[in-house]
């Protein structure tokens, strides 16, 4: 018997941390297209400073939603990374998408915490 994917392929509801207004960030692009079928599930904005992303307002932390998410997909630098994906953990998300960088590619270090 398989692993039940659900959550990450069909997720009940979705946020997006670091979601962004600049287009030349990729969670700019991963917020638009999370909000390509609004009326499908919830879908969460995150970003740290608040506002509002796409004409959306956002959250400033995972915890500021303040309804479980299923599917959470982080796209920040790696040295906020590793605490955004332990945020998604505490708050109960079943699967975690990451787009980030920082990591083996700038060396030895990013390597290690690769």
């Amino acid at each position: 018997m398989g692993r039940d994917l659900s959550a990450l392929f069909d997720p009940e509801s979705v946020a997006v941390v670091g979601a962004s207004d600049d287009p030349a960030k990729y969670g700019h692009a991963v917020a638009a297209q999370a909000l390509r079928a609004p009326d499908r599930r919830p879908v969460h904005l995150v970003n740290r400073r608040g506002g509002t992303v796409l004409g959306r307002p956002t959250a400033t932390s995972l915890a500021g939603i303040g309804e479980p998410v299923e599917l959470v997909v982080i796209s920040v630098p790696g040295p906020g990374f590793e605490a955004a994906v332990d945020d998604a953990l505490a708050c109960g998300a079943r699967a975690i998408v990451g787009i980030t960088a920082g990591f083996a590619e700038t060396g030895p270090l990013g390597l290690a915490r690769q």
